[in-house]
């Protein structure tokens, strides 16, 4: 059949990545995982899949029930590279998704390789400094961070020894303990590859 609009909109994305050099991109997922347009890179490619909070979005389209969402939604999953699992609303969703992500043999990043707290402050109004009484209400939020030092041994290296260090006073314009759940994924993401993540003996060379 004919390509719909969102497919070419994504090999147009791709192309338009490849002729400026893009290095590292962040690809989200149209509707569910495995069949979907995006889901077109190869393991080495891959840097990391996140699945996030699991909701109700496309429920039928996926098949109507918990363990058919989590099913496409797993499909991203490549053996041996990084996953992140996020915060989720069920027992049930996060059992169903380790499950599948073991199942496919994928490099789950857990809290015994980085963990990322939130605390927050409350909500403020942040003036945007363009006068007329322009600006718009955020939440403040510290985040701590803690995750294992290489020790200078470089990418993929341990040491067992855990460092932490501290954002503070992050101000987020989308509010809601789940906009708190999805910054922290995303910080573990970018911790766990700034320290090497994804690159050491145990990730089978990229994936390979």
């Amino acid at each position: 059949g004919a390509l719909t609009y969102f497919e070419v909109l994504t090999a147009l994305a791709f192309l338009r990545f490849a002729e400026v050099g893009v290095q590292c991109a962040v690809v989200e997922v149209g509707v569910g995982g495995t069949l979907d347009a995006t889901n077109v890179f190869p393991p080495q490619s891959l840097a990391a899949a996140v699945i996030t909070s699991i909701g109700t979005d496309h429920w039928d389209a996926l098949g109507g029930s918990l363990g058919h969402i989590v099913r496409a939604k797993c499909g991203i999953i490549h053996p041996h590279r990084p996953v992140f699992i996020a915060p989720q609303t069920s027992l049930d969703a996060k059992a169903l998704l380790l499950s599948c992500a073991f199942e496919s043999r994928g490099r789950v990043v857990g809290e015994w390789d980085v963990t990322v707290v939130a605390v927050p402050h409350g909500v403020t109004w942040r003036d945007d400094g363009g006068g007329r009484g322009g600006g718009r209400l955020v939440q403040r939020v510290d985040f701590v961070i803690t995750s294992e030092d290489d020790g200078g041994g470089g990418a993929g290296s341990h040491s067992g020894n855990m460092v932490r260090r501290t954002l503070e006073g992050v101000h987020m314009s989308l509010l809601g303990a789940h906009q708190r759940d999805n910054a922290r994924t995303a910080l573990a993401v970018m911790e766990f590859l700034r320290r090497g993540g994804g690159q050491g003996a145990d990730d089978c060379n990229g994936g390979e």
